[in-house]
């Protein structure tokens, strides 16, 4: 795994280097970096595609962690109204003409559906790496945009529970969706509650007894706690209905 960390960190580090002297995003260049090593373009890899498999679980892991530590619930709160209506506009929207696409290419009902479920959603990483090398951090439409983000993770995760139900059983399961909803429901509960009083309350009796890097440490552990969490309650994108 080491090996493959290293031609992964390597390639990576070249093409960003080329993409910023080209004044293109970096973000864009890992893309590219991660199409040269992989086995599409030349036919073969030189990494282990499960290491990388691996590897890129972890830094998305990661990425996302470090996306939350500058959120704040307040924002998604305050921004509810234009989350929600955005939010729905955009999947709504873009699944109708994902599905319409598929039709038009002559796919069957449940590839078009895959299609317009991967067109309705957007990438949190890609988006909030893209605005912060922008420069456009702190601007004021960042907030709204986070909070559609959100809203668009947490419908995807509905989205996987249902296509993967339509996939293997090519019907609709309503009883089985709205389980898993309700399920979600519950885990974000108990992780906004945890998040909010429970961990907090907990970090500020023993603060005294905290340096810089035992509170990273420590929240990189609930980080993985988490992680963990959604693997066991079906939320993975690894898990699907049997």
């Amino acid at each position: 795994m080491v090996q493959d960390l290293y031609v992964l960190m390597i390639t990576a580090a070249v093409v960003s280097i080329l993409f910023k002297l080209l004044k293109q995003p970096v973000v864009l260049g890992y893309i590219v970096a991660g199409v040269l090593v992989g086995p599409y373009l030349f036919g073969k890899t030189l990494v282990n595609p499960d290491n990388v498999k691996q590897w890129g679980d972890i830094g998305v892991l990661f990425v996302l962690f470090c996306i939350g530590l500058e959120f704040r619930l307040k924002n998604l709160i305050s921004s509810g109204k234009v989350a929600a209506i955005g939010a729905l506009t955009i999947i709504v929207g873009m699944m109708l003409l994902g599905y319409a696409v598929g039709k038009d290419a002559d796919f069957d009902m449940v590839n078009s559906l895959f299609l317009a479920g991967m067109l309705c959603m957007s990438s949190t990483t890609i988006v909030m790496k893209a605005i912060d090398e922008a420069g456009l951090s702190k601007e004021r439409f960042v907030k709204g945009a986070t909070s559609i983000l959100i809203v668009e993770d947490v419908v995807a995760v509905v989205l996987m529970v249902l296509l993967s139900s339509i996939a293997i059983r090519h019907r609709f399961e309503g009883a089985e969706l709205a389980s898993k909803v309700v399920d979600l429901a519950i885990t974000l509960a108990a992780w906004f509650i945890c998040g909010i009083l429970v961990i907090p309350t907990l970090i500020r009796k023993v603060k005294k007894h905290l340096n810089d890097e035992t509170l990273i440490i420590l929240a990189l552990g609930l980080c993985l706690g988490m992680v963990l969490t959604a693997e066991e309650a079906g939320f993975s994108r690894h898990s699907v209905p049997s």
